[in-house]
């Protein structure tokens, strides 16, 4: 899990136009630009908050009320933003402001110190059809003190033969490193092979194949954090049994003597918005791992298995080139994330491409995505072998989903005309 708060250095900082008490700063330690005040100097030890942090109720986090209060998350969350010609990529203070001793040093992981949460819009999409029991327990989870009491109710409820954890020891959880925290993968990396990948808005989900006395019997699906081993009424169930994937995983079992573990994006009614405005969930598979090897398959492999299992593989906007190639600076790679669009063709597919300005219009006939994942061609997580991380779009998060799913709708209403 990455540090959410950690000690960092400044290693610069510069002025921003039309702003008195604040200015621009970079870290020694990471890729990450940020604003901060105007009394933080280069070579200040300071606490640095990424994005997709929530920081507890406290009086010293009172001043991001206004910007950053969530009542249904119960704290403040720290989202990107961007203020005139800096994209701030989470919150800057002292250590003094922090509460934190001035000992602390560099690198220093201060997550657990300041009581601070990671955001996972999973936690917040529907996946399993809830009871009036399990609404309540919900809220019971929400809250620290009532934790235990919602721990408990839980499992009367919901027992643990219907979900478990995340089965670790087949393949990893899904959660890519964000390139800023690898400042120097950019040039350790320039001469790799790799291909990018658009980031799709929706929720992880991994299918892991069951085998009984040397025959495939059963799929089961997993959310980033839990396996559902019996089959229940959620998305993940429903999309598995849609796609008929069982049937079609034996019969490439029959024929090649190998199964597949499958992660991909999972995305439709009820997921983010669905500001794609699919009328049923369609899954954008990402990573195939083989079960028999246990080693995950390289791009052209695993397009080349999420045909034959009628699955579709998340859009591609290069490959086979050189890191340095697609960029020299972590600069670099965020313009080309804010440069990958999607749109819908006049058969209301969506198209994925780089936004090419003397065609398009950015936001007014395509959007955004998310982000882009960059790996090597060779990549394989759970072997150690090749890098992969993701590139945000600040851009995209400033936007907001529910103004995203607007343009969607109205570029969708224009195709219809």
């Amino acid at each position: 899990m990455r540090k959410l708060a950690s000690i960092c250095t400044i290693e610069k900082t510069w002025p921003l136009e039309g702003k008195d008490r604040v200015q621009g700063a970079s870290f020694v330690e990471n890729g990450y630009e940020v604003m901060i005040g105007k009394d933080m100097n280069p070579g200040d030890k300071a606490v640095f908050i990424q994005e997709g942090s929530i920081l507890p109720i406290d009086s010293k986090w009172e001043f991001l009320r206004k910007r950053c209060y969530k009542e249904r998350l119960n704290g403040f969350l720290i989202v990107p933003q961007k203020f005139g010609s800096i994209k701030s990529w989470g919150l800057t203070i002292s250590l003094k402001d922090a509460g934190l001793p001035e000992s602390l040093q560099a690198r220093d992981d201060v997550t657990d110190l300041l009581n601070i949460r990671k955001y996972d819009p999973e936690e917040y999409t529907p996946q399993v059809r809830k009871t009036g029991k399990q609404t309540f327990i919900s809220k019971l989870l929400k809250y620290k003190l009532t934790r235990w009491l919602g721990k408990i109710l839980l499992n009367i409820v919901s027992p643990a033969k219907e979900s478990c954890a995340f089965p670790t020891d087949l393949i990893s959880k899904s959660d890519e490193t964000t390139i800023q925290n690898m400042k120097d993968a950019v040039e350790k990396f320039a001469e790799t092979n790799v291909y990018v990948t658009a980031k799709m808005e929706g929720q992880s989900v991994t299918v892991i194949p069951v085998f009984k006395r040397g025959k495939l019997t059963g799929l089961y699906p997993c959310s980033r954090n839990m396996a559902y081993p019996k089959e229940t009424v959620n998305d993940f169930w429903k999309a598995l049994k849609k796609y008929d994937l069982l049937h079609k995983m034996q019969d490439l079992y029959k024929r090649t003597g190998h199964a597949y573990i499958i992660q991909a994006e999972q995305c439709g009614p009820g997921i983010q918005r669905n500001i794609y405005n699919f009328s049923e969930t369609k899954w954008f598979v990402y990573t195939i791992k083989d079960y028999q090897t246990g080693k995950q398959l390289n791009l052209y492999n695993a397009q080349e298995i999420t045909r034959a299992l009628g699955l579709e593989f998340v859009p591609v906007i290069a490959s086979d080139l050189k890191l340095r190639e697609i960029g020299t600076t972590v600069g670099g790679l965020v313009t080309l994330a804010e440069n990958v669009v999607w749109y819908y063709d006049n058969k209301k597919q969506i198209v994925s491409t780089i936004l090419y300005t003397d065609t398009h219009t950015l936001w007014k006939d395509c959007i955004q995505h998310e982000g882009v994942v960059i790996r090597s061609m060779d990549y394989d997580k759970d072997n150690n072998i090749g890098v992969s991380f993701k590139v945000k779009n600040i851009q995209y998060a400033e936007m907001g989903l529910s103004k995203i799913a607007n343009v969607a709708q109205t570029l969708l209403h224009q195709i219809k005309k």
